[in-house]
């Protein structure tokens, strides 16, 4: 699916499954990224001086560059970062990263000009994408390495992904009859001075573990049927009365797969079973019967990092803030990638947690003193 951008709010789950992009040709949204950026020439050909555009990066802020030398400033910036190390992100990585990097920039808030976001609609649906070595940003100050290889593509420079290969890109836009950008004043600047980088790794990441969260809930409901399991630790009113949503809908998924078995034991089976089986417990182990409470906590973690990353993707994290509509311009630290880093942070130890009551559950499934007659290391003869 295609995704509309047009200043507003796009949703995680449609970005992670984008197959493409379409710029709106809306006059109002047009004229509200060129107001941004009419205003932010107006004052740097009147003199001002603007963070990043007429003066230095950093501490070299105190240094003034006249408003001829700002574009030269741009180019040498972009060129300045292209010294990332590490494997390079693969190409679904700056996939997100190009586009989640229009989305933030289509909020009219950055002083770029529209053909800027027509050209990043361009590289998207050409899939014409930088490549971008891992390591380098640390996150402070926005992903100014990995997202100078985007501003360095933009303009014909580095190297790109393309129909499978890594190319140069000048040679691409050659065969594609397609002319470098030149970045306009503070637009190296926008593109580098966010978070798309982290971002694009965050939902990638976001995507393949909560594929995996929902498979592995088969793989539990798959366990409980071969170990003959009691469904009572599934049952709505266990978890209504400890009514965390994650819980609640892990209970309720892993329930629903088990619908129409026969291989699973009600709590009065269980009762009438447990004078008869000499080895039958009169509860399952831990590892089973507490999959909704080890994994709800996972899966409302996981609500709170997808909010977290979609927020930020649709954020304006550049500095300075240029508010075209109301002639002001804002120094600021947006571009702290902090939200993401604790996302993260808290799907690593989500991660963790799964990998551990996984490793509990193989270990019983191999166990013929557990797994009820499945055989040692399921050697069923």
């Amino acid at each position: 699916m295609q995704v509309v951008v047009n200043g507003e709010n796009i949703s995680l789950a449609d970005i992670s499954i984008a197959s493409g992009v379409e710029l709106t040709k809306s006059e109002e949204f047009q004229a509200r990224v060129n107001k941004s950026h009419d205003f932010l020439m107006g004052e740097i050909k009147s003199g001002k001086p603007i963070y990043g555009v007429t003066t230095g990066y950093g501490e070299s802020g105190k240094n003034y560059l006249l408003f001829e030398e700002s574009k030269i400033l741009q180019t040498n910036l972009f060129r300045f970062h292209g010294c990332g190390v590490g494997r390079n992100l693969d190409e679904d990585e700056a996939y997100y990263m190009t586009l989640i990097r229009m989305i933030s920039l289509s909020k009219g808030y950055s002083g770029i000009s529209y053909n800027l976001l027509k050209r990043l609609e361009l590289m998207v649906n050409e899939r014409i994408l930088p490549v971008v070595p891992e390591q380098g940003s640390v996150g402070a100050s926005g992903d100014l390495t990995p997202l100078s290889y985007l501003a360095a593509a933009i303009a014909g420079e580095r190297e790109v992904y393309y129909k499978g290969e890594i190319r140069k890109t000048i040679e691409v836009y050659n065969e594609l009859g397609i002319e470098p950008y030149e970045l306009q004043p503070k637009e190296a600047l926008a593109i580098m001075n966010g978070t798309a980088t982290m971002s694009a790794i965050a939902t990638n990441s976001i995507k393949k573990f909560e594929n995996f969260l929902h498979a592995y809930t088969s793989f539990i409901a798959g366990i409980f049927e071969l170990l003959h399991a009691d469904d009572t630790p599934l049952q709505p009113l266990v978890h209504e009365v400890k009514p965390f949503e994650g819980q609640i809908n892990i209970a309720k998924e892993i329930l629903a797969k088990l619908e129409g078995t026969k291989l699973t034991h009600s709590r009065e089976e269980r009762y009438d079973d447990f004078f008869n089986e000499e080895t039958l417990n009169i509860q399952d182990r831990y590892s089973i019967r507490c999959t909704p409470q080890v994994l709800g906590v996972v899966l409302d973690n996981l609500y709170v990092s997808k909010k977290w990353v979609e927020t930020e993707i649709n954020a304006v994290n550049d500095n300075p803030v240029i508010d075209g509509e109301n002639q002001k311009i804002y120094t600021t630290g947006n571009f702290y990638g902090g939200y993401v880093a604790h996302a993260m942070d808290t799907l690593r130890i989500s991660v963790a947690n799964v990998a551990d009551l996984l490793d509990k559950q193989f270990a019983i499934l191999v166990d013929h003193k557990y797994n009820r007659g499945l055989g040692e290391n399921l050697k069923l003869s």
